[in-house]
Order: structure tokens, then C-alpha cells, then sequence
């Protein structure tokens, strides 16, 4: 009951986590210290969330999560390109591998079994804050992240972590979450600092 309560959570929050971030991008005048490369290794990492997915039959909420995260990466995708933050032909190869995921034939993705696929996707979203923290770091600067969708990554992480604990999920994929939530803690504080840097700067 307490495992299904949490995972239901998780995958309501994992549905709208992104909408504050995509409606920041889309609000946003000048984009000024948001990591494209953050933004790439995302994308990576929700490739490797659904092909996992697709590989060990995971249950239906994993795909919700994982579709719509992907889906709504694409979004932030194609809202970036508006902005002239991205080219047409990334924008165009991202969209054809996203394709190539999604209806390729179980056979042929079954061929992949071998890749680490779990630990390249844990990777990525590791390395993509790491990045955008460093930008954030260079200029002294988080206003184009959205603090509130990083807040609703870290509630639903720890909503994973209870489920994926009670449920017996494999042990490396509990050790990330635990580590996922304390580093997600660590961020959040630290680009609320440099957002309260702005704050303070332009209030003189």
C-alpha cells in the first residue's frame, strides 16, 4: 500500500516536474547561464530511462515517467531552438533517434541488453547537473533554472527511493536514488545561493 501510495506520487510529480522549468524557458527574455550541455546529457539520460524500460519490461508507471520526461525534454528541446540556443540539424538528429527508440521492434533493442544501459542513464543525469552547476558557478548565476521543478525532482526521488525500497527494485538502482536525493539536496541550496546572489545584486 505504502510502496504503491509512493510510487503513484512519484509519477504525478514526474509528469509536471518540468512544466515550471519549460514555462521559465519559455517566459525567459535573454538566456544568459543555462548549460546546453546540461540539457543534452537530460535528453541522453531519458534515451537510456526508455530503453531500460523497454529492455527489462519495467512496470507501467517507469514507462509513464520515462516517455513523458522524454517527451517533455523534446519540448525544451524545441523551445531552446526557437530561442536560437540549439541548431536545426542537433535539433533534427535528436528527433530522429528519439524516433528510432520508439519504434524500433523489441528484437532489435533486445540486441543492446549487453550495454550498461542503467549505469550510462544514472551517469547522465548525474553529469548534467554537475554541468549546469559549473556554468551557475561561472557566472555567478541560476536564473534560467527553475528551482521549483528541481524541488519536485528531489520530492519525487525520494518518493522513488520508499517505492523502489519496499518493492525490491534491483540494489544499484536504490543506491543511486539515495545518492540522487542528497545530491539533489546539494544543488538546489547551492543554486538558490547564486539566485539569491542576483537577488541581492540587483536590489542595490
Amino acid at each position: 500500500m505504502i510502496a504503491q501510495s509512493a510510487l503513484n506520487l512519484a509519477v504525478i510529480i514526474y509528469v509536471v516536474q518540468l512544466v515550471p522549468q519549460l514555462w521559465r524557458t519559455a517566459s525567459q527574455k535573454k538566456m544568459t547561464d543555462l548549460s546546453m550541455t546540461m540539457i543534452r546529457f537530460v535528453w541522453l539520460g531519458w534515451i537510456m530511462d526508455v530503453l531500460y524500460a523497454k529492455l527489462y519490461a519495467m512496470p507501467m508507471q517507469y514507462f509513464v515517467v520515462s516517455y513523458l520526461g522524454l517527451s517533455q525534454t523534446m519540448l525544451w528541446l524545441f523551445l531552446l531552438f526557437n530561442r536560437k540556443q540549439i541548431d536545426k540539424k542537433e535539433l533534427t538528429s535528436l528527433c530522429f533517434c528519439v524516433c528510432c527508440l520508439i519504434f524500433s521492434p523489441i528484437k532489435w533493442v533486445m540486441k543492446l541488453k549487453f550495454f550498461p544501459i542503467l549505469s550510462i542513464g544514472q551517469l547522465c543525469f548525474w553529469v548534467c547537473w554537475c554541468s549546469q552547476l559549473a556554468r551557475s558557478f561561472v557566472y555567478k548565476s541560476a536564473n534560467d533554472i527553475s528551482l521549483l521543478s528541481l524541488f519536485l525532482s528531489l520530492v519525487g526521488s525520494c518518493c522513488s527511493l520508499i517505492a523502489g525500497f519496499i518493492l525490491g527494485w534491483e540494489m544499484q538502482y536504490i543506491i543511486n536514488l539515495i545518492l540522487v536525493v542528497i545530491f539533489h539536496m546539494i544543488i538546489f541550496l547551492m543554486l538558490s545561493y547564486y539566485r539569491s546572489i542576483i537577488k541581492q545584486s540587483t536590489s542595490y
